[in-house]
């Protein structure tokens, strides 16, 4: 009996301690990952010539504050697209990025943590995609954030644990055979704003 009271003493102590902060959030992001395999005809000059993958996000935040330490739950719609030689692809996701970090200095800290995606659309202008059917997938995520009064800066490299392929089948009325690694793998510039 005596370890659950000292078990709940540490926790209120714990908890008494903290502060909890939210707002808002918003990023810009580029891309590195997207290779086109197992393409024929004229899709195999889009193998190796990715031209540009960017992408934003625009979401929310919380962020509980302890002494050195700090959890921060975000919650995100992402946006990015894809755009090869002769092929775009362009992806909408929820995320749910959880990061544990620590603090540095009083302004700056680091962090880590693992980062759950829901895949709600994929399409392409050029090409007719397969249906997908596991739109769940889970990244890992780290980086470094100032925080500057109300206002927070952090840069995170994001790269998604499981392999997410997008099937290509056709190309105005002609089949071929190919497929898009949609895993994650960004660089990401985000800002925040506190709204308490």
């Amino acid at each position: 009996m005596k370890k659950i009271y000292f078990l709940l003493f540490l926790i209120t102590s714990f908890v008494g301690i903290s502060q909890t902060d939210y707002g808002i959030k918003a990023g810009v992001s580029y891309n590195a990952s997207g290779k086109i395999t197992n393409v024929v005809g004229d899709f195999n000059t889009a193998r190796e010539s990715l031209d540009n993958a960017t992408g934003y996000s625009i979401g929310a935040y919380a962020n509980i504050d302890f002494l050195f330490v700090y959890i921060r739950p975000e919650l995100q719609f992402t946006r990015y697209a894809k755009n090869f030689e002769t092929v775009s692809f362009k992806e909408s996701k929820i995320e749910l990025p959880i990061s544990v970090g620590y603090k540095v200095l009083p302004f700056l800290s680091v962090f880590a943590g693992p980062s759950i995606q829901y895949v709600m659309s994929q399409d392409s202008d050029e090409v007719t995609l397969e249906s997908f059917n596991d739109r769940t997938s889970l990244g890992m995520q780290f980086g470094t954030r100032i925080k500057l009064g109300p206002l927070g800066i952090d840069l995170r490299y994001e790269r998604g644990l499981k392999n997410n392929e997008v099937n290509f089948f056709q190309n105005n009325g002609i089949d071929f055979g190919g497929s898009l690694d949609t895993k994650p793998s960004q660089w990401v510039i985000g800002l925040s704003y506190s709204l308490n």
